[in-house]
C-alpha cells in the first residue's frame, strides 16, 4: 500500500504510486478474477483515492492491461540477471534461452496471468494482444538477433532465424500449456524438455 506524503508528490513518490496500484491490481486480478474485481476496490486496498486510480487508469481494461506491461517488464528484468552466464557458443546460449523461458513459464504467477488472459481473451482482444507483443513476440525477436548475431561471428549462414525463435518459445510454452492442463508440471520436468527442444532445433542447424 501506498502511504502519501504531503505536499507535491515527487517522481520517486509517483512511481511509488503507480507500482502500488499495479501490484495491488495484480494480486486482485490473480487472487479472485478479472470480472469479481472492483476499480473501487483496487484504489482503496492500493492507498490511493478513486480519482488518482482513474486519472492513470480510465477503465478496468486499460488497468489490466497496464498490469500486463508491468509484469512483463519485471520478468525480463529477472531474465536478464542471468544474462552474464551467456557465452559464445551457440547451442550453451540456445539452450540458456530455452531454460529461461522454462523457468518463465515455471512461476505459478505467470501461468495465473496467462489464465487470466484466456478468460478473457474473446472481451478483450486488445489486451492479450498486448500480452503477445510485449511477453511472446518481444521473446522471439531477442533470440532472433541472438542467433543472428552469433551465426554471423562463427560464420554459419542462418536463412530464417525468426522462425527458429518461434519454434524455440512456442514448443515450450505450448507444452507447459497442454501438460498444465491436466496436471501440476514439476520445474525440473519443464527444464529438460527445455533442453530437449533445443538439442533438436541444433540437431537441425544447417536448415536455420
Amino acid at each position: 500500500m501506498f502511504k502519501p506524503k504531503r505536499g507535491r508528490p515527487t517522481l520517486e513518490q509517483v512511481q511509488a504510486i503507480e507500482q502500488a496500484i499495479l501490484t495491488t491490481a495484480r494480486r486482485m486480478f490473480l487472487e479472485i478474477g478479472f470480472d469479481n474485481v472492483a476499480m473501487e476496490a483496487v484504489a482503496t486496498a492500493a492507498g490511493v483515492s478513486k480519482g488518482t486510480l482513474y486519472v492513470r487508469h480510465p477503465s478496468k481494461e486499460a488497468l489490466l492491461t497496464a498490469v500486463i506491461r508491468n509484469s512483463v517488464a519485471e520478468w525480463s528484468d529477472r531474465a536478464a540477471q542471468h544474462d552474464h552466464l551467456l557465452t559464445e557458443d551457440m547451442g550453451e546460449r540456445l539452450r540458456h534461452h530455452a531454460r529461461i523461458i522454462a523457468n518463465t513459464f515455471s512461476s505459478p504467477e505467470v501461468q495465473a496471468l496467462c489464465r487470466l488472459m484466456f478468460v478473457t481473451q474473446d472481451r478483450f482482444p486488445d489486451v492479450s494482444a498486448v500480452l503477445h507483443d510485449v511477453g511472446y513476440l518481444y521473446a522471439v525477436g531477442f533470440i532472433s538477433r541472438d542467433i543472428t548475431q552469433l551465426s554471423i561471428k562463427d560464420g554459419m549462414s542462418v536463412r530464417d532465424p525468426d522462425s527458429v525463435a518461434h519454434m524455440l518459445v512456442s514448443s515450450i510454452s505450448g507444452w507447459q500449456l497442454q501438460e498444465g492442463a491436466a496436471r501440476n508440471v514439476p520445474p525440473e520436468e519443464l527444464t529438460r524438455m527445455a533442453d530437449r527442444f533445443a538439442e533438436l532445433l541444433l540437431a537441425a542447424r544447417s536448415s536455420w
